[in-house]
């Protein structure tokens, strides 16, 4: 399966800053981006917060987003500090407040929901855990992912 963007790559995740057992930091630098490109930077590090906790054991997506206050300006631009913390959690699904500030003011805000299932034929275990174990790696050590 192709999935085609029109984004040279879709990782919206420049460097994962901190993480622990609930909660994550990351940055992302914008340029003229449109205000989605920011809800999808912070679901990525929400996911990528989930697949963590899971140890990369099982596939992890978004699911919802309960919650979203979006910043008066339609274009995002510069260095903007990202921040996940898990709100609730069970065997199936991950709650997390999700936000992106800028200059100390938050500019987004969004509660998503994450479900979590095991892999199967649809999500391959042996292509999505590596991949996705690599790209939290490769952030976490400011190296570049792909």
């Amino acid at each position: 399966m192709t999935i085609r963007t029109g984004l040279k790559r879709f990782l919206l995740v420049d460097r994962i800053l901190r993480v622990d057992a609930g909660a994550i930091e990351g940055v992302r630098a914008f340029s003229n981006a449109p205000v989605f490109l920011g809800i999808e930077a912070m679901a990525q590090l929400g996911a990528l917060l989930v697949r963590h906790l899971c140890g990369f054991e099982r596939h992890a997506f978004l699911l919802k987003i309960n919650q979203c206050i979006l910043p008066r300006s339609p274009t995002l631009n510069g260095p903007f500090l990202l921040h996940g913390r898990l709100t609730g959690r069970s065997d199936s699904a991950f709650t997390c407040a999700l936000s992106a500030e800028q200059n100390g003011q938050r500019s987004l805000e969004a509660e998503c929901i994450f479900a979590v299932v095991p892999y199967d034929q649809a999500f391959q275990k042996e292509m999505l855990k590596n991949h996705y174990q690599e790209v939290f790696s490769c952030l976490k050590n400011g190296s570049p992912a792909s």
